[in-house]
């Protein structure tokens, strides 16, 4: 949204609207009308898309829609995250991403993890995205995905620090909630898994022991004879399987 400046006759003074003058007779700008319903539209859109309800009467809608929709816990994606700690000044590779002025960052792995965020990335120091830069916008188990990267690209993360959150000098925690574990595709009989039930590793055991049973019987301890044991067949623990000859 700008202001008409491609509308004839509008009588807009140095791109902006200006009043009528009495004294010089100068005309006041005009609103074109479809102008007026596309500013209107706009705010209608922002209020609703927070779950309000237009009002007229009400002069603070917009207001309370961007906050409401700044503290959602799904936030806008990353272009790439931070695989370690990191000064966050300038232009630099991160995760092999090659991120430009104006990129999304998540930060995630500061040694003062108060520095953690989510930042937009400046020539000059970086500044904390608008969707993340309050505790009001900072929210127990906010969501983030990651668009790029060889480590944490196509990743997920979520914010575990609980609230209370005072932006700057709580310590702000992001843990993977989806995202590649490392695990080719493929069938396992035997996997392990972390706390949130990502697969960490896969394997496909031939053994008991594989399996992590130590309380059976050796294959080697099994004999199946057609002959009732003597005192002097098998050892200690072996299972003397009798069968009926034909």
């Amino acid at each position: 949204m700008d202001y008409p400046k491609n509308v004839p006759g509008v009588g807009l003074v140095n791109g902006k609207f200006v009043d009528e003058n009495p004294l010089t007779g100068a005309p006041g700008s005009l609103v074109p009308a479809a102008w007026g319903n596309g500013v209107t539209e706009e705010i209608i859109n922002v209020i609703k898309s927070a779950g309000l309800e237009p009002d007229e009467a009400k002069t603070d809608q917009l207001v309370r829609a961007i906050r409401s929709l700044g503290s959602q816990d799904f936030k806008n994606s990353v272009r790439a995250a931070s695989t370690t700690a990191m000064s966050l000044s300038g232009t630099q590779p991160v995760d092999n991403v090659a991120i430009v002025v104006g990129d999304r960052v998540l930060v995630k792995n500061q040694a003062l993890a108060a520095q953690n965020g989510i930042f937009i990335v400046q020539a000059g120091t970086w500044i904390r995205a608008g969707d993340f830069a309050s505790n009001t916008d900072v929210t127990t188990n906010a969501i983030v995905a990651v668009d790029e990267g060889t480590i944490n690209g196509s990743s997920i993360w979520q914010l575990v620090t609980t609230a209370p959150i005072d932006i700057g000098v709580t310590p702000l925690h992001f843990e993977i909630a989806v995202g590649p574990t490392g695990v080719v595709e493929g069938t396992y009989r035997s996997v392990t898994v972390d706390r949130r039930g990502r697969v960490q590793g896969g394997s496909n055991p031939t053994t008991l022991q594989g399996y992590g049973i130590t309380d059976a019987i050796r294959s080697d301890r099994f004999v199946y004879s057609p002959s009732a044991p003597l005192s002097t067949d098998g050892a200690v623990g072996t299972l003397w399987l009798q069968y009926e000859a034909p």
